[in-house]
């Protein structure tokens, strides 16, 4: 089993979560999911679906004046009775 990757944001746009395209290159690396955490709700997001978002945006970082990209993911909430027979 994998390890998780705690990611927590601030609010979902348009039911979708807004991932760094940074957090996403350092989990590759480490070989890690992500734990998408919001509202007190949890969406697990496995490695192999990193690539399967729903659109990105170019975001100027406020520091250096670089360009990342902010990754869409649709939120499905983690099914509690579902982990639960893991």
């Amino acid at each position: 089993m994998r390890k998780i990757h705690e990611y927590k944001i601030k609010s979902l746009y348009k039911g979708f979560a807004p991932v760094r395209d940074k957090v996403i290159n350092d989990c590759k690396i480490r070989n890690q999911d992500i734990a998408i955490l919001v509202y007190n709700k949890k969406m697990i997001l496995p490695i192999e679906s990193f690539e399967n978002f729903s659109y990105s945006v170019p975001v100027k970082d406020k520091f250096t004046s670089d360009i990342h990209q902010l990754l869409y993911f649709e939120f499905k909430e983690e099914n509690k009775q579902q982990t639960n027979l893991f």
